[in-house]
């Protein structure tokens, strides 16, 4: 077996080890620790219209009605449908009055939506909305109906999709009336469809919406912007202040997006987005300074809201069996600097909400307070958590869903699979839960009794928005729905619950300076707020104890330096240090190797390939020069793995370097891929930014491997086979590792980089150390038997 195939076994041999280490630790969790999961479907149910309350009729091809065609919207006399076939007919026959059937023309199609009509004089009412609404969305084939939810022009499904076209109907009081075509998963309004003669109704919008009667108030101190609605006496924004001469206890710091939203779109950029009252009067918006932690909807450029976020998705907000819960208004009945109280009725319950900062928020920053009292029967209602907003880590969201459970005297923290639609985990009675995207989150801890359970919901894309889709908007870089959102729900109860809310950053320090502020230490009680902070990557479960140890040397680096940047170096220089003796022997072993490289060639080309006489005679020969081929390449790689990966995980998962700059104007966030230079139009793989880092990697990798195939032998001696086929590959990884790494955060790309010049420095220090030897003698071989030569 040559090196090189020794090397790719190695490889494959060591992911298949960690899938398998994964795949055994995810199956060995004990089943009395697996919580149930429920779908959730009643609420669907109660939202979608039954088939029969909706305007439709059959259509057939014969007058005696005997050969059915398809289903379709009856509206007043125009029957709307999608397109059954390839050849429509140019008349069917529609049922009306007590079964008598009358014929219907052809009278409009446009892509698969179809008209016939009895008068084509007549213009056909249809409904034309622009605000967020449920829609009833109707497959003609079968009748079947699916419920929708529209919002800036896109439609979608919180549980079953349509697997086709299908007409989709708004309810206007108690009428559902035409409103477009749903098809290839986009939505066509009819209003917009030339080929329909049309007469288009705009109904207002609910009172619900901000724009019609929706109050705004704020709370605001050194670390947080709280903006309030009147719509559930909820929470719309959660704004964190950058850190600044004028805000120096923040630990924000502002990144690439900030910049470019609030050049290219400023409507987005305020703060809070709305008119709003605090205690001193009326707020105006002012244009950056924030980090938005919860999803706000979209403003256009002169900042009037385009799309709006349902108050369902609103933080703290209060959702029950039907929709209109979460659409209660509540009046302001209390405000100060500190707290805020509102008062409202949800289907016959009278609710009180009251917030404040924590009394301890000098210390405990970003901690919020709420009390919440229901008179009456609370079953059924649910407290949200918010949507937070998406963060980029390693060029992909990053979402987490956790909750802590305590049974009997253990605890434990673990995650939630990211759900594809609602589910409710309905045996698990959770100390807190956790919303996090990454870098942010909400942490949302009742503090007096633990609820019964709790709910993940998927909230999609197109109806919360990222703010990250007016970055480039005109081409799309973060479409929509590509970005669904995440939400935490916990069952509420009768009297009154007090609950802490944390929002803010998910900094392993200052959640662990919170534990100790929160923990009793008479009765041993922790929340463990620490435990919230993620470790990204796919080995996490093994890299996290490195990871944590790598850490603490990193901050004692930072705290000499103030430069995170050069804490990464210094963390490499000291784990090169730390792995000096692993990789000193796998040196000398490679070396020790290339100088047997001739007389192994004289055995392979001696003895047929693959014969057992062969193997024995290599065996041999690595016995009497002491080399071992696994141990001197493989085996001390196995042993720096878990520090490696520690280091990757490390780096992608501190919060601590986002935003953090090393070299201005080139490297300005270590979370982040470094920009040289910047274009406007993307190019495919590269975007509109050109990475530096990743190129300097790919060279110097390209370079070490050049010098790794140098070889002391005689002027113009030329390379074997296997030293063409190995200086080949190292051509193609250079290459590889170049574009793996060339969206990869610039701290990775900084230490890889530096981790590679440090090897390359090490290796020529020993190349030159090592005395000049002589090249091994090639003794032949008895012709009879493999007896071992005394000397």
């Amino acid at each position: 077996m040559n090196l090189n195939a020794r090397s790719f076994i190695f490889i494959f041999a060591m992911t298949f080890l960690f899938f398998g280490l994964t795949w055994y630790f995810d199956k060995s969790k004990p089943k009395t620790d697996q919580p149930q999961v429920e779908v959730i479907a009643d609420e669907f149910s109660d939202r979608r219209a039954n088939v029969s309350d909706l305007p439709l009729s059959r259509l057939y091809l014969d007058p005696a009605g005997k050969e059915f065609a398809t289903l379709a919207v009856d509206d007043q006399g125009h029957f709307i449908t999608t397109s059954w076939t390839k050849d429509l007919p140019n008349e069917l026959y529609a049922l009306q009055g007590r079964g008598a059937l009358v014929p219907v023309q052809l009278s409009g199609q446009e892509k698969n939506a179809v008209l016939y009509s009895q008068s084509k004089s007549i213009k056909m009412p249809v409904v034309a909305i622009d605000h967020y609404s449920d829609v009833q969305v109707v497959d003609m084939r079968d009748g079947k109906v699916y419920l929708g939810e529209y919002n800036g022009g896109q439609i979608a499904f919180p549980a079953e999709k349509p697997s086709g076209d299908a007409i989709v109907l708004y309810k206007n009081g108690s009428q559902y009336l035409p409103m477009g075509i749903y098809e290839d998963s986009n939505f066509d309004s009819f209003a917009q469809i030339s080929a329909f003669n049309v007469a288009v109704q705009t109904p207002a919008k609910p009172s619900f919406m901000r724009t019609s009667g929706e109050q705004l108030y704020v709370l605001e101190n050194e670390y947080q912007q709280v903006v309030f609605s009147s719509v559930g006496g909820a929470i719309s924004e959660i704004n964190l202040p950058f850190k600044s001469s004028d805000d120096e206890k923040s630990i924000v710091l502002p990144i690439n997006f900030d910049r470019e939203i609030e050049k290219e779109s400023p409507g987005n950029a305020l703060f809070p987005m709305q008119n709003a009252r605090s205690a001193d009067g009326e707020m105006q918006p002012k244009k950056g300074g924030y980090y938005p932690l919860l999803r706000r909807g979209i403003n256009n450029a002169s900042g009037a809201p385009k799309i709006e976020v349902p108050p369902r998705y609103y933080a703290m907000n209060i959702v029950g069996e039907t929709p209109d819960a979460a659409k209660a208004n509540f009046a302001m009945s209390a405000m100060g600097r500190d707290f805020i109280e509102f008062q409202g009725t949800i289907a016959n319950r009278r609710v009180t909400k009251r917030y404040n900062f924590s009394k301890v928020s000098e210390t405990a920053p970003y901690c919020l307070d709420l009390q919440i009292t229901i008179d009456g029967d609370a079953k059924g209602l649910w407290l949200t958590s918010g949507v937070p907003d998406v963060e980029i880590i390693s060029n992909n969201a990053a979402p987490v869903l956790k909750y802590r459970a305590t049974v009997g005297e253990r605890t434990s923290v673990e995650k939630v699979k990211m759900p594809k639609q609602a589910v409710t985990y309905s045996d698990v009675r959770a100390d807190w839960i956790c919303n996090s995207n990454g870098y942010f989150g909400v942490i949302l801890d009742p503090l007096q009794g633990k609820p019964d359970s709790f709910q993940a919901s998927l909230v999609p894309g197109i109806l919360d928005p990222t703010r990250l889709t007016t970055v480039d908007a005109g081409h799309k870089l973060y479409p929509a729905d590509k970005f669904p959102g995440y939400e935490m729900l916990i069952p509420l109860k009768s009297g009154t619950q007090i609950y802490r809310i944390y929002a803010g950053p998910f900094q392993r320090n200052l959640l662990g300076k919170l534990d100790k502020i929160f923990s009793v230490p008479a009765t041993g009680y922790n929340p463990d707020y620490e435990a919230a902070w993620s470790f990204h990557g796919w080995f996490a479960f093994i890299s996290e104890p490195f990871a944590k140890f790598l850490f603490l040397l990193m901050q004692g680096f930072h705290a000499l330096t103030g430069s995170w940047g050069l804490s990464i170096i210094l963390l490499t220089v000291a784990l090169r240090l730390m792995l000096y003796p692993l990789n000193a022997w796998s040196i000398k072993s490679t070396m020790r190797m290339q100088k047997l490289q001739p007389k192994i060639a004289e055995v392979q080309a001696r003895v047929k390939k693959g014969d057992k006489k062969a193997q024995l005679e290599m065996m041999a020969l690595y016995r009497e020069h002491k080399v071992n081929p696994f141990t001197g390449g493989c085996l001390p790689m196995l042993i720096q793995m878990p520090f490696l990966i520690g280091m990757f995980d490390l780096l992608k998962s501190t919060f601590d370097l986002r935003g953090a700059s090393f070299i201005p104007g080139w490297i300005n966030n270590l979370a982040a891929p470094d920009v040289l230079f910047s274009w406007s139009t993307p190019i495919p793989f590269f975007g509109t930014s050109f990475h530096l880092l990743p190129f300097l990697l790919g060279a110097v990798m390209y370079f070490n491997q050049k010098m790794m195939m140098k070889r002391k032998a005689t002027p113009g001696e030329e390379l074997d086979e296997k030293a063409k086929q190995a200086k080949m590959m190292g051509n193609v990884m250079a290459i590889v590792f170049t574009f793996i790494f060339y969206k990869f955060p610039s701290g990775l790309n900084l230490y890889w980089l530096s981790s590679m010049l440090l090897g390359m420095v090490q290796q020529k220090w020993m190349m030159n150390k090592q005395p000049p030897t002589s090249d091994v003698e090639v003794q032949p071989k008895p012709t009879s038997g493999l007896k071992k030569r005394r000397h």
